[in-house]
């Protein structure tokens, strides 16, 4: 046993200096999972999302709440039905007005309109 110790020592060193390497969290999962939780900062005029399980979607573009649905299809989340208030806000750009679709990339949520075009992106929890 003693002359195994230094073999399994290097083993368990080996996958700790793999998990390093890991893919960025959520890969490998499906898009369901991976949108799961918060993307931006829900500081007063940022701009941010949260995903709950069951397909609930909350959040702010900095000035309006945001709250609808979501769902999986073809890869891609789908929001189409999205409710929000109407207030006035000076010095935001309320660029999530137009949100319609989403896509995971890493630790990125870009936002899509309903014609496909790019509106923008968050990061995941505020990082």
């Amino acid at each position: 046993m003693p002359r195994r110790l230094p073999a399994l020592s290097a083993a368990v060193a080996f996958t700790l200096l793999l998990s390093g390497c890991a893919e960025p969290s959520g890969a490998g999962q499906p898009v369901g999972q991976q949108v799961l939780g918060q993307w931006g900062d829900d500081e007063a005029s940022s701009p941010w999302l949260r995903f709950d399980e069951g397909g609930v979607l909350t959040g702010s573009d900095g000035c309006n709440w945001l709250s609808g649905e979501w769902s999986v299809e073809d890869g891609r989340i789908e929001a189409p039905a999205i409710v929000r208030t109407e207030m006035w806000c000076e010095d935001t750009t309320q660029w999530l007005e137009g949100l319609h679709s989403m896509e995971v990339h890493g630790d990125e949520l870009v936002v899509f309109d309903a014609d496909g075009e790019r509106l923008g992106s968050l990061p995941r929890d505020g990082e």
